[in-house]
């Protein structure tokens, strides 16, 4: 299925890239490459062609109408008016499987499909400067504080367990088997918080109604040698001229704002706040 003539729409705020396992400014949601020139020629493009998936919600989903809809959906729709572009661009749905040899016979141009850079297909792709960055945060009892006395719930054998034992080594991690024990044990107060995914949590937030005996505590955390938490186009290697362009204009949305409206149109909250 393809949607054609992508319309040109507002973006997210840039949020500065930060150490790991260091909390990111609570202002800021993505973040953009401080490395990028400004100077760099933008080279002119005649077409785009991207591809995405479905279910990935809430970048790439088909709604009740069969509309999809998503962050990367206006990602694309900004990248194609930032360059002009915005008659001519097209995005195809197709198989997560199939994305890359789409890229590299030359089928597509762009994916906005979640594919995560490795040491085999940066071989035959190129990926753009991240647009989205995954925080890890604690849910927590409300009017309480963390100590290495108090329990905190993980998933049995999760990144964000190995995470929580390498950044706090001094609390006390209780497993459990899925998220839904670890939030009945919250609630219950068998522990006095959750530490996962923060995109994921401030959903659940949102969206539990019983769930008033807890809040999302200040601060963001980041372990990507543990659990890669970026969102990257990704492009073929022998169309460099698309990647820079491409980052040219998420590098323009992210500065001025655009990229933060997005964002946050997507997502019921505001998982870094």
């Amino acid at each position: 299925m393809k949607l054609k003539n992508l319309i040109a729409c507002g973006l997210v705020i840039a949020c500065r890239l930060v150490d790991p396992g260091i909390a990111a400014d609570q202002s800021q949601i993505l973040f953009s490459n401080p490395l990028v020139r400004e100077n760099v020629a933008v080279p002119k493009l005649q077409s785009l062609r991207f591809v995405t998936v479905d279910g990935f919600a809430p970048f790439s989903a088909f709604d009740e109408n069969n509309v999809l809809r998503g962050v990367n959906v206006d990602l694309a729709r900004g990248i194609c008016a930032e360059l002009n572009l915005v008659s001519s661009c097209t995005m195809q749905v197709v198989a997560f499987k199939d994305v890359e040899n789409l890229l590299s016979s030359g089928q597509a141009d762009i994916a906005l499909a979640g594919l995560v850079p490795s040491s085999q297909n940066r071989k035959t792709l190129g990926f753009s400067t991240p647009y989205f960055r995954y925080p890890s945060r604690f849910l927590v009892q409300r009017n309480s504080v963390l100590s290495a006395q108090a329990p905190v719930g993980v998933i049995n054998g999760s990144t964000h367990q190995a995470m929580a034992q390498a950044l706090f080594p001094e609390l006390k991690l209780t497993p459990f088997d899925n998220e839904s024990n670890a939030i009945a044990a919250l609630k219950q107060g068998t522990v006095s918080a959750f530490f996962g995914d923060g995109l994921r949590l401030a959903f659940i937030q949102s969206q539990d109604q019983t769930l008033t005996c807890c809040q999302l505590q200040p601060g963001n955390y980041f372990l990507p040698a543990v659990r890669p938490d970026t969102l990257s186009a990704a492009v073929s290697m022998s169309r460099p001229d698309i990647l820079i362009a491409m980052n040219t204009a998420i590098r323009k949305m992210a500065a001025d704002g655009r990229m933060d409206e997005i964002y946050l149109r997507h997502m019921a909250v505001n998982p870094l706040k």
